[in-house]
């Protein structure tokens, strides 16, 4: 049994954006994608440039994404600090000169500055660049007037199911990494 701890807190990590030229045509892809694949119909969406509410469907988890904050800067700031204290013990018991003859000092260093750069690291993972290429297309394709469909993945072998299943017949398909 493999554990792994995610640093978001989002339950559809995953998100592709397919789009097409009118909503017709949107509408019976994500009929032929329910159908052909493993996704429920509850993981795909389709907008026009008329539907209401686009970003709240585009990134439907607002609560997620405060989790997303809360739990990447816990985890990767946390993280830091044990990064840290490692690499004190390493050098302190390796007999490096400064840090043997001042341990406390050091070992406050090493702790805060691996803690600040985890919480840095946790901070990029909050932004969720990933997800900038994927709103950018669905945004302008819905600005110039064509038909999205969205999928919102629970794992990455969904992601590239779905991916694979719409590029013949999407005009251009984008996906969150």
């Amino acid at each position: 049994m493999t554990v792994t701890i995610d640093p978001t807190g989002e339950q559809s990590n995953h998100k592709l954006a397919a789009v097409f030229s009118d909503a017709n045509e949107s509408i019976e892809a994500s009929r032929r994608l329910a159908a052909g694949t493993s996704l429920n119909l509850d993981q795909i969406d389709v907008l026009d440039p008329a539907s209401d509410q686009q970003h709240r469907r585009l990134l439907p988890e607002s609560r997620g994404i405060w989790q997303t904050v809360l739990r990447s800067h816990l985890l990767l700031g946390l993280f830091g600090a044990v990064l840290g204290l490692g690499l004190f013990a390493i050098l302190f018991f390796g007999g490096v000169p400064f840090v043997a003859d001042n341990p406390l000092l050091s070992v406050l260093v090493f702790v805060h500055v691996f803690t600040l750069f985890g919480l840095m690291v946790g901070g990029l993972v909050s932004l969720r660049p990933d997800q900038v290429p994927y709103v950018r297309a669905a945004r302008k394709a819905l600005k110039s007037g064509q038909s999205v469909l969205l999928v919102h993945a629970e794992s990455i072998d969904e992601l590239d199911e779905a991916k694979s299943f719409l590029e013949q017949p999407a005009l251009k398909a984008v996906r969150t990494a």
